[in-house]
């Protein structure tokens, strides 16, 4: 059982890894689109 836990641990620690990345790449494309459009 330790075993399972500890695959099914890193795979749910990968998906997060992901999900935060694209956060995190969301976060950078709105930055950019806010910036553009107060520039004009």
């Amino acid at each position: 059982m330790p075993l399972v836990n500890q695959i099914l641990g890193r795979h749910i620690a990968a998906e997060q890894r992901v999900i935060l990345n694209q956060i995190a790449i969301a976060i950078k494309g709105a930055q950019s689109i806010i910036t553009v459009g107060t520039d004009g």
